[in-house]
């Protein structure tokens, strides 16, 4: 997966969705992307410079952990009966600032 292109809330589900599934058998392989190629895929004409896109990755890193501990373990209720998913105590807001990003508040 690559930490360049991939948008973190998709790489956390993703992984998350696989670990259940797999009864936590399961490994991501995260990647930068050197090549010009993948960064034209998503219109770039040039690659991202090698030490911004390991600050990108470390960065991404930290917000799909965040992303992850943000569900306490025991958060899914899945109750038919009163037709809820979640304890909303139980999932935590995240609030991250992507380095050089202005901050947004909700």
């Amino acid at each position: 997966m690559t930490t360049t292109f991939y948008p973190p809330f998709l790489g956390a589900r993703l992984m998350s969705t696989l670990d259940h599934l797999t009864s936590g058998r399961v490994g991501c392989n995260l990647v930068t992307s050197h090549n010009v190629r993948t960064a034209q895929n998503y219109g770039l004409d040039e690659q991202i410079e090698h030490d911004t896109r390991y600050e990108m990755a470390d960065e991404w890193i930290r917000l799909v952990k965040a992303l992850w501990d943000s569900w306490e373990p025991d958060a899914v209720e899945f109750n038919e009966e009163t037709g809820v998913f979640a304890n909303h105590e139980k999932v935590h807001h995240v609030d991250f600032q992507v380095a050089g990003m202005p901050h947004v508040d909700h």
